[in-house]
């Protein structure tokens, strides 16, 4: 899967960078029961590997948490983040994964603070597809690409997270919810919001030339001022 140079910054007050804590929700994620039948949706394909990735995400959890009842109260400092990152890789080589599946799984804990604007952007483009595949100036290649991959996705379309994440009574889900007290369906979300779409169009722009790629690109960023009157930069970022 090619990967795709999309950052953007968001900063606290005083300038400081926001630390990129996507590795906390992966490793939440897949440390739950509900989504166990759902990794292929984040590009893991552990069909014998997943309960030892399981297992071995609740202990990480636990190591982040350090005691702690409340996500949100936890240490965020580079070092941590760090360490949790590791531990994440050295469990993936421990549980043997595929190459392929370990690859996604880099590319979803990997540090990049800058995400965030990429997959608001990828939001606002999976929420605008309809538009582009009915768009005629769209080149026809790009929207056979298109429609392909949307169908292709389109299971992910019916399936409801948050309900999944919900329902379910186990003892561990029940404890992932009550760290995020507020938002008991906070990784549900997630997953809906940022990493649904995010597949999506890296999906879409790695079959896609370079050409291909920026003509979408620039029928994108004019469906999206016309419909929403937000602006789109090159990199795909909501300006």
């Amino acid at each position: 899967m090619q990967k795709l140079q999309a950052f953007s910054v968001y900063d606290f007050k005083g300038g400081k960078t926001f630390p990129d804590t996507m590795v906390d929700q992966v490793v939440m994620l897949l440390s739950t029961d509900w989504f166990l039948p759902y990794w292929y949706v984040v590009g893991v394909d552990a069909s014998e590997q997943k309960l030892c990735v399981q297992k071995g995400c609740r202990q990480i959890v636990h190591e982040v948490m350090n005691g702690a009842t409340n996500y949100y109260h936890i240490n965020f400092s580079d070092d941590r983040l760090r360490a949790t990152r590791q531990s994440i890789r050295d469990l993936a080589r421990k549980c043997r994964l595929s190459e392929s599946s370990e690859m996604s799984l880099e590319d979803l804990v990997d540090s990049r603070p800058e995400r965030e604007q990429f997959y608001k952007g990828a939001w606002l483009f999976r929420t605008l597809a309809n538009n582009l595949a009915n768009d005629d100036r769209l080149d026809a290649s790009t929207k056979i690409v298109l429609e392909r991959t949307r169908r292709k996705h389109a299971v992910m379309d019916d399936l409801d997270f948050e309900q999944l994440c919900l329902r379910s009574n186990s003892a561990w889900d029940n404890y992932t919810r009550s760290l995020t007290p507020k938002l008991p369906t906070s990784l549900a979300n997630f997953l809906s919001v940022d990493l649904v779409g995010a597949q999506l169009l890296t999906s879409v722009l790695a079959q896609l030339t370079q050409a291909q790629r920026g003509g979408l690109l620039l029928r994108f960023q004019s469906i999206a001022k016309s419909v929403t009157g937000l602006d789109v930069d090159r990199n795909w970022h909501l300006v």
